[in-house]
């Protein structure tokens, strides 16, 4: 029982399905599914991955929010349309059960400058509003408060995978007045292009889906929805493994 105490200390928004015995499911930890959103300006990416990194679905959705007004009185009922005209039943009625709703968590700054840029304060105001959407979402249907929402510090993703994204900042990028901001959107939408070319680490059988990627100008946002799912199930594979070496010790 102290052993049990301890790890849910350690992992209190993460095991609770642990018993008062000590034993716990993996599956709960590590789930079939997720769905994984990057928040842009006015759009946002979202993957639906499965646990062995195949690739379900992959959109970019515009958001619709008129270009003149970005205040809550009207952009909030587009936030909320896309919740229950998308993900809403993507989550109720699909074949792989989604086990967790991953959102980028935006920053107050832009690449840590003193100023507040307009754009910034948008995304985060529609940031607010998508959450908010999504826990009405919730409170609406049983079937879901069992489904984790969590949102992910982007600068953490970017720790997991630097060593294989910086291999793919060029010369020629790397001598460019680019912010490193940029380098590193490239870099990483360069990386997710690489495996797809070769076939590598992710699985994408659905080839429309496969080149609607690749001939996406914009590939940043996409990259960084699937990267930010891969993350999230290398931490819980990395949990399932904490928690197994403690319990056996």
């Amino acid at each position: 029982m102290e052993l049990c105490d301890r790890i849910r200390h350690r992992f209190t928004t993460a095991i609770g399905n642990i018993s008062r015995h000590g034993h716990f499911e993996a599956n709960q930890l590590v789930p079939a599914s997720v769905v994984s959103l990057d928040l842009g300006y006015r759009n946002l990416a979202q993957i639906h991955l499965r646990h062995d990194n195949t690739i379900i679905a992959w959109d970019r959705i515009d958001l619709d929010i008129p270009e003149e007004s970005f205040h809550p009185s009207v952009s909030a009922p587009f936030v909320r349309r896309y919740i229950q005209s998308n993900l809403e039943p993507l989550l109720l009625g699909n074949d792989d059960t989604v086990g967790a709703v991953l959102v980028e968590q935006q920053r107050y700054r832009e690449a840590g400058a003193a100023a507040v840029l307009e754009t910034t304060i948008r995304v985060n105001c529609v940031e607010a509003m998508l959450w908010y959407a999504l826990y009405d979402m919730v409170d609406r249907h049983d079937s879901l408060q069992s489904i984790p929402l969590m949102a992910i510090q982007r600068q953490a993703v970017d720790r997991v995978w630097a060593p294989y994204w910086e291999k793919f900042i060029s010369p020629s990028l790397a001598m460019s007045k680019r912010s490193k901001t940029y380098q590193k959107k490239q870099a990483c939408s360069r990386l997710v292009e690489h495996w797809l070319q070769q076939d590598q680490v992710v699985t994408c059988r659905d080839t429309q889906i496969k080149d609607g990627f690749l001939q996406e100008g914009k590939k940043d946002d996409l990259s960084d929805c699937l990267l930010q799912a891969m993350t999230w199930y290398q931490w819980r594979r990395f949990m399932v493994d904490y928690i197994h070496d403690a319990l056996s010790a």
